[in-house]
């Protein structure tokens, strides 16, 4: 890839950040939100000063796990900020008459995906030696969540998941496919890694559309229940 792709791209990533800060989210946003994030596990390291050294074992393991919830937490919401802007700028009309312009999201989204995906393996991955586990939840989790911020849908599918999936889970048949599965990981765990990360990567290129109708009534309407809910949001705030 060439200088003047690699910036454009770079370009597309950046404008997540410079879109918050013209809305006026800025640093005291982000800041507000890695605070939130980890506070638990600065908390708990706090309290691991004066609590009862028969306890410190599982308070450490305590200020572990809730550390790798709020990565997680950090993780998803600046992932679904960087894909709401990525469908902003994927306009119907510049889609159409733009050259490059659909490529050039489609590479930047497979790009910061990929990044992420690459970030989890060599991080927790190695440190808990899961890496390909670690590469195919974290590419997993970020293309449903993906696809659920382009096809809002899936939103009503993960609402009644929860309480379909453990009637489902409870048959003997379903212990036996989790055996099944777990077996064929064990046996085949770097086909279906690349299975999973083949079709995360597809799932990337899918949300950028290409222009067309439906894709201008698709844009209508995701623009219309943005400004809906920015009057909501600053309606509860005023109240």
């Amino acid at each position: 890839m060439h200088r003047a792709d690699s910036s454009s791209l770079a370009h597309i990533l950046a404008s997540t950040w410079q879109q918050r800060r013209n809305a006026g989210g800025g640093l005291r946003g982000a800041a507000i939100v890695v605070a939130l994030c980890f506070a638990a596990p600065v908390g708990l390291s706090a309290w691991s000063l004066f609590c009862d050294p028969a306890s410190v074992e599982r308070v450490r393991q305590g200020i572990l796990a809730s550390t790798l919830v709020g990565a997680g937490a950090l993780v998803v919401a600046a992932w679904a900020m960087l894909v709401g802007n990525v469908l902003q700028q994927n306009h119907p009309t510049m889609a159409r008459l733009v050259p490059g312009h659909v490529v050039r999201l489609r590479a930047a989204l497979v790009a910061a995906w990929a990044l992420l995906v690459l970030a989890a393996a060599a991080g927790p991955g190695f440190a808990f030696g899961a890496p390909l586990v670690w590469a195919c939840e974290t590419g997993l989790a970020l293309a449903v969540l993906t696809a659920a911020l382009r096809w809002p849908v899936l939103w009503a599918i993960g609402l009644v998941a929860p309480f379909v999936a453990p009637r489902l889970l409870a048959t003997h048949e379903a212990d036996q496919l989790v055996e099944a599965l777990h077996a064929t990981w064990l046996r085949e765990d770097w086909l279906l890694t690349a299975v999973v990360l083949t079709a995360g990567a597809l799932v990337m290129v899918g949300v950028v559309r290409s222009g067309g109708s439906r894709h201008r009534a698709g844009y209508a309407m995701s623009r219309a229940l943005a400004r809906s809910f920015g009057r909501c949001a600053g309606d509860a705030a005023g109240t």
